[in-house]
């Protein structure tokens, strides 16, 4: 049979055609659509991973800020209490430079070049001034009381005093704490042997509280010594006794201690720095041979006279268990169970 002569086969080949355009324009479109859809996916994708970098890197800014921010908090709050310390000292600094800078020898009297001086390091109220003037009086040496600053118990070696002292001839005389920098500038300038002067505390303490509650009687030197030593509050006067040396147990007795303390630990650790150790016992009744050992520790050849005793040397008897009558029972014990067990041992203050 002819196809010619079948009905509408003309228009429904058309009609497959137009189809077959139809899908293959669409397929064409999903082609399309496809590139442009993993192009964005990658674009999206790049986006993505950047802003997740830039996300991280903000993060990592913002520690760091944070960290910044606390640092510098920090260093503020640091300045600021360096700035309140060094207000609150600033005007006993300006008195010490005043009182207690170095003042060396514009020269050495040649009698004195080359002799070995002394230097004594003493618990504050155990004789300082009596052993001091008797060496310097019978060996006619120079003196001198500020090649450590008056201040206990923190001090600090005067350089230049320590240069003037190994040249010979002097004696001088301190409560020199017994820390890594002061130790470092004697041996510096050639200072490597010490006298090291103990007392009971508790002995020191009584001599102490006496000192400051009657220093107003001598307004000179003692008031001198007095402003800088252990601050007193305003209200200290109103204060009854057992409350006055309650204060001094904190501020003067506990500082004694771990000052001693402090010393045998460069006995004991220091090979480069001899001591000769000596206490008021050894003082008390026995001067002269006192004295003595300490021109032989420095291999002077010399006999130490007595300087007689006056209120220029010694403010009290030097008792050393008179302290009790001072102190409460209870402080008594307080006192006692402070004094740790290698003075104890040592010295027998039970």
């Amino acid at each position: 049979m002819n196809n010619e002569s079948l009905p509408g086969s003309e228009s429904d080949q058309s009609g497959v055609n137009d189809g077959a355009s139809d899908v293959d324009a669409l397929a064409r479109e999903r082609v399309a659509l496809r590139r442009e859809r993993d192009g964005y996916k990658n674009a999206y994708e790049e986006l993505s991973a950047e802003v997740g970098t830039l996300r991280s890197e903000r993060d990592g800014y913002k520690g760091a800020y944070e960290q910044l921010a606390s640092e510098v908090g920090m260093l503020r709050s640091e300045r600021d209490g360096y700035k309140g310390a060094y207000e609150q000292v600033e005007p006993r600094f300006n008195y010490l430079r005043m009182v207690a800078g170095p003042v060396t020898r514009e020269e050495v009297a040649p009698t004195l070049v080359g002799k070995p001086s002394i230097f004594i390091v003493t618990l504050p109220k155990s004789g300082t001034v009596y052993i001091a003037h008797t060496l310097r009086q019978s060996l006619e040496y120079d003196f001198t009381s500020v090649m450590v600053t008056p201040t206990f118990p923190k001090n600090i070696v005067w350089e230049s005093m320590a240069v003037d002292f190994v040249k010979g001839g002097m004696v001088s005389a301190s409560h020199m704490a017994p820390d890594a920098i002061n130790l470092a500038a004697l041996k510096d300038a050639g200072i490597r042997k010490a006298v090291l002067h103990f007392r009971d505390p508790r002995a020191a303490l009584a001599s102490w509280f006496h000192f400051r509650t009657a220093y107003g009687q001598f307004p000179s030197e003692r008031e001198r010594l007095s402003r800088v030593a252990v601050e007193l509050p305003e209200s200290f006067l109103a204060l009854s006794k057992p409350e006055q040396m309650d204060h001094f147990i904190e501020s003067f007795y506990r500082p004694c201690i771990d000052w001693m303390v402090g010393w045998l630990d460069v006995i004991d650790r220091d090979p480069e720095f001899e001591v000769l150790l000596k206490t008021h016992d050894d003082l008390k009744g026995q001067e002269t041979a006192y004295l003595q050992s300490i021109l032989d520790f420095y291999e002077i050849d010399a006999s130490s006279k007595l300087v007689e005793k006056s209120e220029a040397t010694h403010f009290r008897k030097g008792d050393s268990t008179s302290w009790k009558a001072d102190v409460t029972e209870a402080q008594a014990k307080r006192l006692a169970d402070m004094i740790p067990e290698v003075l104890r041992l040592r010295f027998g203050w039970n």
